[in-house]
């Protein structure tokens, strides 16, 4: 599936409607979600967990943010729907920002294609 970066961001992103759900309730929130290869794990918006309680915490670890800092948090398991595919029992945690990010424990059961060039992103399945 092709999106367009989103212009919202400076310089423009890739951005893509993700869908979070509650495997204990299935209650589902959609938000947008960044491509963002540089981080280990997703990361998603504290006020869509809010929305999902219950939602199961599965363990607590440290984690080391891009400046350095280190604090413990909370591990908790959703599924996700990415273009169309769904993944279960995934592990993230939380923020306080609006959009949630798409690390590559996500990314990594994809094909995807950053053309910044044109300001397109491509998902795809891997073709095995």
């Amino acid at each position: 599936m092709l999106y367009d970066y989103s212009k919202a961001y400076s310089p423009p992103a890739p951005v893509i409607d993700v869908v979070i759900s509650n495997p204990l309730t299935g209650k589902e929130v959609t938000c947008k979600g960044i491509i963002d290869p540089g981080a280990q794990m997703t990361v998603i918006p504290k006020k869509i967990l809010e929305l999902l309680n219950p939602i199961e915490v599965v363990s607590r670890v440290n984690i080391q943010s891009f400046d350095g800092c280190i604090s413990a948090t909370n591990i908790y398991s959703i599924n996700l729907c990415i273009a169309k595919i769904v993944i279960k029992g995934i592990s993230v945690i939380c923020y306080e920002e609006n959009t949630a990010l798409l690390g590559r424990d996500i990314l990594n059961q994809f094909v995807i294609t950053l053309d910044g060039k044109r300001g397109i992103l491509e998902i795809k399945e891997d073709e095995k």
